[in-house]
């Protein structure tokens, strides 16, 4: 089970429209799983491919669970870094273990390689200069 996070943006109270975009998934026993934003068709300032693109795009606010809770900036970074970033470790009834990523999961599995070859497209997947995995299709 896990939780899917978005963020609103150009919000019109007025008549209450609004631009979304999916932020990405937390989910037990794994990091947190980044939406990636990467097409040469759109302006440049579209593109994330960095959980650093990310953090700069949402200190203006509004990030919303997917039951529609308002995230203060602050907590929702400390969740990402704190307790879903790369080196974390979770308890579990056998001790300490790293929580799993999500790219080094699917490529480092030779049970996947046939089920889901589009893993191995780095412009679909990859990790960023920090360790963040990127999706960049949806997925929920």
């Amino acid at each position: 089970m896990g939780t899917n996070y978005y963020w609103r943006f150009d919000e019109c109270r007025c008549c209450e429209r609004y631009e979304e975009k999916h932020i990405g998934k937390r989910s037990g026993g794994w990091e947190f799983c980044f939406r990636g934003y990467r097409d040469d068709s759109v302006d440049a300032s579209e593109t994330i491919l960095s959980w650093a693109d990310w953090k700069a795009r949402l200190q203006s606010g509004g990030i919303l669970d997917e039951y529609g809770t308002p995230i203060p900036v602050d907590e929702f970074i400390k969740m990402v870094e704190k307790e879903a970033g790369p080196g974390v470790t979770s308890m579990t009834s056998t001790g300490p273990r790293p929580l799993l990523n999500h790219i080094d999961a699917i490529l480092g599995d030779k049970r996947y390689e046939s089920s889901w070859p589009s893993y191995r497209d780095t412009t679909k997947h990859w990790k960023d200069s920090q360790g963040y995995a990127f999706s960049a299709g949806e997925f929920s």
